[in-house]
């Protein structure tokens, strides 16, 4: 019986040496997961240039003129030079077309010979 204990004990260690020599089996992979669709990125729109703003001189100035040739004004069209800066409209005489300069006159001189 001792020879049966003995050999009992032999195997069971053979045994549990066996199996902790035996390497652990590999991991199982996660399933593959495809790779998320790319996200299509919208193009930013280009900001649009927003429209010079109109010289608020100059509108002033084309106001005071329209009331100026109104026909309750009766005044002649154009008799009257209106301008405007910061705010402040300015009236005058329109300035008179440059002249031409006059042609140099030509003395004449006596010869003495």
């Amino acid at each position: 019986m001792k020879i049966i204990l003995a050999l009992a004990v032999v195997v069971t260690s053979a045994l549990t040496v066996a199996a902790c020599s035996e390497s652990p089996p590999p991991p199982k992979k996660a399933a593959a997961t495809p790779p998320p669709p790319p996200v299509a990125v919208a193009p930013k729109p280009e900001p649009k240039p927003e429209p010079p703003k109109p010289d608020p001189n100059k509108e002033l100035a084309s106001k005071v003129k329209q009331a100026l040739e109104a026909p309750e004004a009766k005044l002649p069209g154009g008799a009257i030079d209106v301008t405007a800066a910061d705010g402040r409209v300015s009236s005058g005489a329109p300035s008179p077309p440059p002249r031409s300069a006059p042609a140099p006159s030509r003395s004449r001189r006596r010869s003495t010979a």
